[in-house]
C-alpha cells in the first residue's frame, strides 16, 4: 500500500519486501523505492524514515548509497533507519538551482535502497509483522508506504493456554553473611494468545532486607507497568510505588519512601497490564536477559549462618483466553565464607547489540565487557582496572564507549589506549 500527498511537486514512496515468509535466522530485504516527481522544483529537506518492527534484528543497508542520498543511517537506540538527500551532490540529477540545498532530493530523480534484516532464530513461527516507511519534505507531501505482511518461518513453536506463561526466577550461587543479594524476574508471553491483568509477585524472606530495584529494560518495546510493596506493618496492603515503561530502565530505592524504623517490605508486586501475544514478549528473543528482568536488591541481616541454604520465590499469573493462569518458581542462595571474588566477561554484538560472531573487514561492531564485584565478594572495590587486548586487524574506535550498568563509584573510566610488539592493540579502563 501506498499512500502520497499531491502537489506542484510530489515525494513518492513505496516499500517492497524480497520475500513474505522468511526462515526465522535468515536474512530477507525490504526496499525502498522513492521519487521527486517534479520537472521544475526539488523536493525540498526530504528525509526517510522507517522505524523497523521490534520483532526484526537490522543487518545492513546496501552499499554503495545511491546517487543523491547523503546517508542512510541505522540508529540502534531508535531501531530506525533514516535517509536523507543532497540534491548538490547529485552527479546524475538535474536539479532546480534555484535554491537548490543539501538536504533536498533532487527533481525528477529516483533511488532504491534496500535495507537488510531478519527474524531472530527464537522469533515464534507464525510471527506477523508490518513495516511502514515515512517520507517528510515541506512542499512535495509526506508520503507513507507499507511493505507487504511478513510471516516467519521455522522458528520456536509458540506455545498455548497456561504454558504461554513464561517466569524465570534466580538468586546468586552464594553470598557473603552480611552481604547484597539479588533476585532477578523475567517473565513473558511464549503465545500468540494475548495475557491479559498479568502480575508478578516476589516474596522478600524475613532474613533480607529490601534495598533498591531496577525496573525491565527491553529497548523498542513500548509496554507500561506499575509497581507496588507490601509493608510488614499492615500484610495484605499493597502501597503503589512507582510507574514505568519497559522501553526506560528505572532505578528505585526504598529509602525514597520514608517508611517507619522496623517497618521492612516483604513482597514486591508488578504489573504489567495485558501482554500481548504479537511476539514481542518472547523472552527468548531479548537481546539482554539480565537487563529484561527485574531486579530486586537486598542485605542478608546477619542472622544466618555459613553453610545455610536461603530460598526466594516468584508467582506470575494472568488471563488467557478468560482463564487465570498462574506459575511459581524458587530459587536459593548459599551463606559462605567470604572471600575476594570479581567477576566478569566478554561477547561481541552487531551495533543493534545482537551477538554477532563473523564480520566483514572494516564493519564496526560493539565489544561488550562486564567487571563487577560479586555477591560473596569480603572487599569493598575501590576503583578497579578492565584490560581488553583486541585481535589483530581490530582497531578501538574512540567514541565507541556506552556504559549501560552502574560504574564503580558511579564514575566513568579513564580510557588508555597502546600497542603490543605484535601489533595488537591494547585498551585499558581505569577506575579513578
Amino acid at each position: 500500500m501506498s499512500v502520497a500527498q499531491v502537489s506542484a511537486q510530489q515525494f513518492n514512496l513505496n516499500k517492497t519486501v524480497s520475500t513474505t515468509n522468511p526462515t526465522a535466522g535468515l536474512t530477507f530485504n525490504y526496499q525502498i523505492n522513492a521519487s521527486c516527481n517534479s520537472s521544475t522544483q526539488d523536493c525540498e529537506s526530504a528525509t526517510i524514515v522507517d522505524p523497523l518492527h521490534p520483532s526484526l534484528e537490522f543487518v545492513a543497508i546496501s552499499q554503495p548509497l545511491p546517487d543523491g542520498v547523503s546517508s542512510a543511517v541505522y540508529d540502534p537506540v531508535t531501531h530506525t533507519v533514516t535517509v536523507q538527500f543532497d540534491a548538490t551532490s547529485c552527479t546524475s540529477c538535474t536539479p532546480d538551482g534555484i535554491n537548490t540545498d543539501n538536504d533536498d532530493f533532487a527533481q525528477g530523480s529516483s533511488i532504491q535502497l534496500t535495507i537488510q534484516v531478519r527474524f531472530e532464530f527464537s522469533t515464534f513461527t507464525g510471527t506477523t509483522v508490518e513495516n511502514t516507511a515515512y517520507g517528510y519534505s515541506d512542499n512535495a507531501g509526506n508520503p507513507v508506504s507499507s511493505a507487504p505482511i511478513v510471516t516467519s518461518l521455522n522458528g520456536t513453536p509458540p506455545l498455548t493456554s497456561c504454558d504461554q506463561l513464561f517466569l524465570d526466577h534466580d538468586l546468586p550461587f552464594n553470598i557473603s553473611q552480611g552481604g547484597e543479594v539479588f533476585m532477578s524476574i523475567r517473565v513473558g508471553n511464549v503465545g500468540f494468545s494475548d495475557l491479559e491483568d498479568v502480575m508478578t509477585i516476589t516474596m522478600i524472606p524475613d532474613e533480607l532486607d529490601f534495598h533498591n530495584l531496577q525496573t525491565p529494560y527491553v529497548p523498542f518495546l513500548d509496554h507500561a507497568g506499575s509497581l507496588f510493596y507490601e509493608r510488614s506493618d499492615i500484610p495484605g496492603t499493597w502501597v503503589h510505588w512507582v510507574d514505568f515503561n519497559v522501553d526506560t530502565e528505572q532505578r528505585e530505592f526504598l529509602i525514597d519512601e520514608n517508611l517507619p524504623v522496623g517497618v521492612r517490605v516483604t513482597a514486591i508486586r508488578m504489573d504489567l497490564d495485558d501482554m500481548p501475544g504479537d511476539g514481542t514478549w518472547n523472552p527468548h528473543s531479548f537481546n539482554d536477559l539480565w537487563n529484561a528482568s527485574l531486579r530486586l536488591y537486598s542485605f542478608e541481616n546477619g542472622t544466618l549462618a555459613q553453610g545455610v541454604i536461603l530460598e526466594g520465590c516468584s508467582t506470575y499469573s494472568g488471563y488467557v483466553n478468560g482463564v487465570l493462569c498462574e506459575v511459581s518458581e524458587c530459587d536459593d542462595v548459599a551463606i559462605q565464607v567470604p572471600s575476594p571474588i570479581l567477576t566478569g566477561g566478554i561477547s561481541n554484538e552487531d551495533l543493534g547489540g545482537v551477538s554477532q560472531f563473523l564480520y566483514e573487514i572494516g564493519e564496526e561492531y560493539l565489544s561488550t565487557k562486564s567487571f563487577a564485584s560479586a555477591s560473596a565478594n569480603s572487599d569493598t572495590v575501590f576503583g578497579g582496572v578492565l584490560v581488553n587486548i583486541l585481535p589483530p586487524g581490530v582497531t578501538y574506535v574512540s567514541h565507541a564507549p556506552s556504559w549501560h550498568y552502574d560504574n564503580i563509584q558511579n564514575l566513568e573510566p579513564v580510557v588508555e589506549l597502546e600497542f603490543l610488539p605484535d601489533g595488537r592493540q591494547l585498551v585499558r579502563y581505569i577506575w579513578h
